[in-house]
């Protein structure tokens, strides 16, 4: 009976895309897409990251099909 009542499971956002930047210091982030449209950046491609949103304010600025991303104010190119 508790089954049957209990509340529904969701699953965390799949990554839609993987994708390493280059920026303009020279230093390597690593980007992974999410499917709810937030990103996780990560300075290690071993690393967990940081889960961001997008848009304008945020931290990150950019998606998944484009060249060049910024981040932190930071220019990056794919």
């Amino acid at each position: 009976n508790e089954l049957a009542n209990a509340p529904a499971v969701e699953l965390p956002p799949a990554i839609a895309a993987s994708k390493t930047y280059r920026c303009k210091d020279n230093s390597l982030i690593y980007i992974d897409w999410l499917s709810d449209g937030t990103a996780r950046v990560k300075k290690d491609r071993n690393e967990v990251g940081t889960t961001v949103t997008l848009g304008e304010g945020a931290p990150l600025q950019g998606d998944a099909k484009a060249a060049s991303v910024t981040y932190t104010g930071q220019s990056c190119k794919a």
